[in-house]
């Protein structure tokens, strides 16, 4: 059994591996391998960076827009009473 290296299970707890390495690592996880549940445990812990607040911004505005394409339109209850994105209508 060939493990990940540690470098490997990093950046899969980052997202930043690819999908065919996910579904690599996801199956050797599955087959119950203690050493690298140890690393992925311990690796768990350490605080990455901070993430600025403007970072989600563009992730909150992608799910928006994809719920929106889900969502039938329409009229809001805010827009019914008046209200708009500026304040409140009158």
């Amino acid at each position: 059994m060939e493990h990940p290296t540690q470098e490997t299970l990093q950046k899969f707890l980052l997202g930043q591996t690819t999908r065919t390495e996910n579904r690599t690592i996801v199956r050797h996880l599955l087959a119950r391998c203690p050493p690298c549940a140890a690393i992925l445990e311990t690796l768990w812990k350490i605080p990455g960076p901070p993430i600025p607040p403007e970072a989600y911004d563009p992730a909150l505005d992608r799910f928006e827009q994809e719920l929106r394409k889900l969502m039938p339109q329409q009229e809001s209850p805010l827009s019914r009473a008046g209200v708009s994105a500026g304040g409140r209508g009158g």
